[in-house]
């Protein structure tokens, strides 16, 4: 893989309090953010997950500010293959902005942006600062390169267009399914980023795995855990479950994930079905025997106790 990133802040001054964000570079050549609508919101929501646990406040996310001017600079870099700054990125209202910079080779690209951000003490900075309330996002990918731009805002911005709490909740009202499209159906499993449906924030992430690839999936929720004796409540993205993208039959035949099976490893009992009811046709669902947390309603709230059961942990697909 490969990246590289840059870093700017500007604090702002009497001077700058009126200054209007020129358009120049929207007005040729800059894609539309629904051209990678599902890596912008997963970008907003990889910001706001890491302020939450840091406990700060999640940035609103304006599209807006992101048209105008974090995808055109996006672009802007990918067009000259040149990491730089954008020299002209304020907001009219806005009394302190900051602007960070990356490019990835990486096929995950917004998680290994994110890491490479959280890396660099400048980048950190600027995400994990409590004066900012607004974030835009451009990213654009050309020639196997991914390009973002990240633009935090603070103030009282004039006309910053509609603000929305996640990247999730903003794909949910423009009806992008993350390919630019509108209407089709969306498998939150096997579709890399960040997603509303049925009410819910889903966010998955695929990568390279032997002759096919593995998704990772995981559920914005509240987690109940056992730690020293008593129960924890916390809200957060937890591991839902991991899907294996299509592929032949015959590259499983000695995986116990991919073919009826029993087994051990690392101390764990697994267990494998396929073709069954619960997996469809072509297709295999492994489970793991572990410790639960199980919540039992009272007239005072909710008791918990730890049970052990079988957890569905993956999916195995055919072609």
């Amino acid at each position: 893989m490969r990246g590289r990133f840059i870093v700017a802040l500007i604090a702002a001054t009497t001077l700058l309090l009126g200054l209007v964000a020129a358009p120049a570079h929207a007005a040729t050549g800059a894609s539309s953010q629904k051209d990678h609508a599902q890596q912008v919101a997963d970008l907003v929501d990889r910001h706001n997950a890491i302020r939450k646990s840091n406990g700060l406040t999640p940035l609103k996310f304006a599209p807006t500010i992101a048209q105008q001017i974090s995808q055109p600079w996006s672009m802007q870099m990918a067009n000259s293959n040149n990491l730089s700054h954008n020299s002209n990125f304020g907001w009219s209202g806005a009394n302190r902005w900051a602007e960070n910079v990356a490019y990835t080779s990486n096929d995950e690209d917004t998680v290994h942006l994110m890491q490479m951000w959280m890396d660099s003490a400048g980048h950190r900075k600027n995400i994990l600062n409590p004066a900012y309330t607004v974030i835009s996002v451009g990213l654009v990918r050309k020639n196997g390169l991914s390009w973002a731009t990240a633009n935090f805002y603070a103030g009282s911005l004039r006309t910053p267009g509609t603000l929305y709490a996640s990247g999730a909740s903003w794909l949910s009202a423009s009806g992008s399914n993350g390919s630019g499209s509108t209407g089709s159906p969306l498998d939150v499993y096997t579709t890399p980023g960040t997603h509303h449906v049925n009410g819910r924030d889903w966010r998955t992430s695929c990568a390279p795995y032997s002759q096919t690839k593995r998704c990772t999936t995981e559920i914005w929720a509240t987690q109940v855990s056992h730690n020293k004796g008593r129960y924890v409540s916390t809200n957060g993205w937890v591991f839902n479950n991991l899907t294996y993208l299509p592929s032949a039959r015959s590259l499983w035949k000695t995986n116990n994930l991919g073919r009826d099976a029993s087994w051990s490893a690392n101390g764990r009992n697994w267990r494998t079905e396929c073709d069954t009811a619960a997996t469809g046709r072509n297709g295999c669902r492994s489970y793991i025997w572990t410790s639960v947390v199980v919540s039992t309603p009272t007239s005072a709230g909710y008791r918990y106790s730890l049970k052990n059961q079988w957890v569905f942990n993956n999916t195995v697909k055919f072609s």
